[in-house]
């Protein structure tokens, strides 16, 4: 990789093209669906987001599926904005007194933004509780630091899970997380039959597997 590409990669943006969060004031609980590298909301995490707000038990507890493109679209620099964009969301999140649990699914390059929010609650709000869920989550750091997810997600959290599918050939997605729970979904893709890519079986097992709580 050239010297070029790398600065590339890591020249800090504003990400002044996404559109700001607004989180219901008296939120207690919040759950964040986060879209993956060139994905939008539309495949998975509004879907789920609308899943889980009908099973919701509490008036407080607020869902989101968060949009992140254009920032997604780069394969080269999702890592790096992603994990950006989410540290910043997450020390906004860290200002409302009334918050006191988060729950961050993401897939793929997604899991750079769970990985920020989670860091900048742990940072900015002592007390906070915070779960992570990675769905096939993409490793790669900066494009170097081939490992770097699968050291560094679930770290910051209280709880963490993953769900993987060993078909995959995404770097570290296919792989157990050092700081999460990890389920190998891939004999699940087979017997259901999915002809779809394996990168993407992760997100649909995993609304199913809502579904029946």
């Amino acid at each position: 990789m050239t010297v070029v590409a790398a600065g590339y990669m890591h020249i800090p943006l504003q990400h002044k093209a996404l559109a700001p969060v607004e989180i219901p004031p008296n939120t207690t609980a919040i759950t964040i669906s986060i879209h993956g590298l060139r994905d939008t909301t539309d495949s998975w995490a509004s879907p789920l987001t609308s899943q889980l707000a009908s099973q919701a038990q509490l008036d407080s507890h607020h869902f989101l599926a968060f949009d992140w493109n254009p920032y997604s679209q780069n394969f080269l620099r999702c890592s790096v904005d992603g994990k950006s964009i989410g540290y910043k969301l997450g020390k906004q999140m860290s200002t409302n007194p009334t918050l006191e649990q988060v729950e961050l699914i993401a897939h793929s390059c997604g899991s750079f933004v769970a990985l920020g929010i989670c860091d900048a609650l742990k940072d900015h709000r002592a007390g906070i509780k915070v779960k992570t869920v990675y769905l096939d989550p993409v490793s790669i750091y900066g494009g170097f630091f081939w490992k770097y997810g699968l050291g560094n997600f679930g770290a910051c959290a209280d709880t963490s899970e993953a769900y993987i599918d060993t078909g995959d050939k995404v770097p570290g997605s296919n792989q157990a997380l050092e700081h999460s729970t990890t389920y190998d979904v891939t004999q699940a893709r087979i017997q259901a039959g999915y002809t779809g890519s394996p990168h993407i079986w992760p997100t649909i097992y995993y609304q199913a597997l809502r579904r029946q709580k």
